[in-house]
C-alpha cells in the first residue's frame, strides 16, 4: 500500500485522512498500547560531562601538551616569566574550554525541547500553529 499523495496541496481534510489510514480521535489503540510499553521514539541521552573530564580533555590536547612542554623546559632553563606566561595561557585557554562545553550543552538541551508548544486531546497531540 502506497501511503504517497501525489498533491498533497490539492487534497480535502478527509482524503488525507483515508489516505493515511488514520483517523482525527489520534493514535490507534495498538498504537497507545506499543507506545505506553515501549516508549517514545527517541535516542537515549549521554549524560553531560564533568568538569573533571572537559578539564582532562583540555589538558591532553596536543596544542597544550606542546605549551606545556614549553613551559615546563623555559622553567628548566630558568626562564620564569615566560614559563609563568605560558602556563597563564594554558589555564585561560582551559578555563575557556569549560565555558564552551558548558555552552554547547546548554544549547543542545535547549534544542530537545519541542520549538511549538503542544496540546493533549485524548491520544492524540495537537500541535499549536
Amino acid at each position: 500500500m502506497d501511503n504517497h499523495i501525489q498533491k498533497p496541496w490539492a487534497v480535502t481534510h478527509s482524503e488525507v485522512l483515508t489516505e493515511t489510514n488514520t483517523s482525527e480521535s489520534g493514535l490507534s489503540e495498538d498504537a497507545v498500547r506499543i507506545r505506553q510499553k515501549d516508549g517514545l521514539n527517541e535516542l537515549a541521552a549521554k549524560p553531560p560531562k564533568t568538569t573533571l573530564q572537559i578539564i582532562k580533555e583540555q589538558i591532553i590536547d596536543p596544542m597544550i601538551m606542546i605549551l606545556l612542554g614549553a613551559a615546563f623546559f623555559s622553567a628548566l632553563f630558568h626562564e620564569y616569566t615566560e614559563a609563568i606566561i605560558i602556563a597563564m595561557i594554558v589555564v585561560i585557554n582551559t578555563i575557556i574550554g569549560i565555558f564552551v562545553c558548558i555552552l554547547v550543552f546548554i544549547i543542545g538541551a535547549m534544542y530537545q525541547k519541542p520549538l511549538l508548544p503542544q496540546y493533549s486531546k485524548g491520544n492524540s497531540i495537537l500541535v499549536s500553529w
